[in-house]
C-alpha cells in the first residue's frame, strides 16, 4: 500500500508545483485520483504525509531540491551496478520534487548498493523509498500511540 501512497504524493506534488494560475482544489485532485483507482484512505494518508512534510506550502521547492539544480551526484561503480538508470532517474525526480531530501537519496542509494542486487528496477525502488519515507511518519505516530489512521492499530503495508 505504501507504494500507492507514494504514487499519490508524486502525482499531487507534480500537479501542485507545475500549476500555472489557480491550483486545483483538494476535492478536484481527490476525484481525479479516485478515478485512477486510488482509495480515499490512500489519498488521505498521502495528504497527511504531505502536510507533515510541507505544511501549507507544497509549491515551494525545498533547499535540498534547489541545491540539486546546480550539483551533480556521481554514482560509485557499486551503486551503478545496483541501480538501473530508470531507478536513478526516479530518485532524482523525487529529490527535485522535494519528496526525497538529499540525505534520503543517499540512504536509499546506499541501501540498494548494500543489498547486493543488480540493476534494481523502479517497482523495487518504489518499495524501498516508500518504506523509508513512511517509516518516518510511522515512528512519529507510534510515539503518540496511534497509526496513520488515527487509531491504535498498526500501520499496514
Amino acid at each position: 500500500m505504501n507504494e500507492r501512497v507514494l504514487e499519490i504524493v508524486v502525482f499531487m506534488v507534480s500537479r501542485l508545483r507545475g500549476a500555472v494560475g489557480e491550483v486545483a482544489h483538494y476535492n478536484e485532485l481527490a476525484i481525479d485520483l479516485q478515478s485512477r483507482g486510488f482509495t480515499e484512505r490512500e489519498i488521505t494518508l498521502a495528504c497527511s504525509w504531505m502536510f507533515d512534510r510541507y505544511g501549507n506550502d507544497v509549491t515551494t521547492s525545498s533547499k535540498s531540491s534547489r541545491a540539486w539544480e546546480s550539483s551533480v551526484r556521481i554514482l560509485s561503480p557499486r551503486e551503478r551496478i545496483a541501480l538501473s538508470s530508470r531507478a536513478v532517474g526516479y530518485l532524482i525526480q523525487l529529490v527535485k520534487l522535494g519528496i526525497l531530501r538529499a540525505t534520503d537519496f543517499e540512504e536509499v542509494v546506499e541501501a540498494c548498493a548494500q543489498s547486493g542486487r543488480h540493476a534494481m528496477c523502479i517497482d523495487e525502488m518504489k518499495s524501498i523509498v516508500s518504506g523509508a519515507l513512511f517509516s518516518e511518519q510511522r515512528a512519529t505516530l507510534n510515539h503518540h500511540g496511534m497509526n496513520s489512521h488515527g487509531d491504535d492499530s498498526s500501520f499496514a503495508n
